[in-house]
């Protein structure tokens, strides 16, 4: 789930709309008539931008296919840290609202205490739609760890699987590692998440599986 800063151009371009209007108020004021814009600047570009500006920042049909994601959750989970270890299980629940106007979903997740770290679980996150790269965007950050776990994906046309790609700072090695999720809408009332990592044989294996059921 990635959360962008809005480009100083951007707002370099709102103070000069804002300036542009205070000077012609003062124009107006003292008698005088306004200068006219050279035929050379007719201000298109300026106005090309915030159509651009406009169309990346409007919500569309790829952000209403996260609608079946919002809500609250009892989650079921099943995660284990090698190919040949038995999966540990844990249970908690799972609460996700739009933010930024339908823009964004945020999510909030509680967890029990379970091996093998034994302490209660709490995680939050992000994921939207990025219309420039077309692509979906999440972030994630929990207490398991100190870094930001951040990611894309896409969707397939049945607009029912999502398969992303993430990325973290992995403790073990120091190293920035990927993984792959692949999380799939069953209906209304239940979706499913499953994460796969590469083990020392350099095979891909399972090690992380919810599934999500609407409270």
């Amino acid at each position: 789930m990635n959360v962008r800063r809005v480009p100083g151009v951007l707002l370099c371009a709102a103070f000069g709309l804002l300036a542009a209007q205070v000077g012609f108020s003062q124009e107006k004021q003292s008698g005088t008539e306004p200068k006219k814009p050279s035929q050379a600047q007719p201000g298109g570009q300026e106005e090309e931008m915030m159509k651009k500006w406009m169309e990346a920042a409007t919500p569309d049909e790829n952000h209403a296919k996260l609608k079946p994601l919002e809500g609250t959750w009892v989650t079921a989970v099943k995660m284990r840290f090698m190919p040949d270890a038995p999966f540990t299980e844990n249970t908690g629940t799972l609460t996700r609202k739009w933010i930024m106007d339908g823009r964004f979903l945020m999510e909030e997740a509680i967890g029990d205490p379970s091996p093998p770290m034994n302490m209660a679980f709490h995680g939050m996150g992000w994921v939207g739609y990025d219309k420039v790269i077309k692509k979906y965007t999440f972030a994630w950050v929990d207490n398991m760890g100190t870094c930001i776990y951040t990611g894309e994906g896409t969707c397939d046309g049945s607009g029912k699987t999502f398969n992303f790609t993430g990325q973290f700072n992995d403790p073990m090695t120091g190293q920035l590692k990927k993984m792959r999720t692949v999380m799939t809408l069953v209906n209304d009332t239940k979706h499913t998440y499953e994460s796969y990592d590469v083990g020392p044989d350099g095979k891909e294996y399972c090690c992380f599986q919810m599934t999500c059921t609407r409270k």
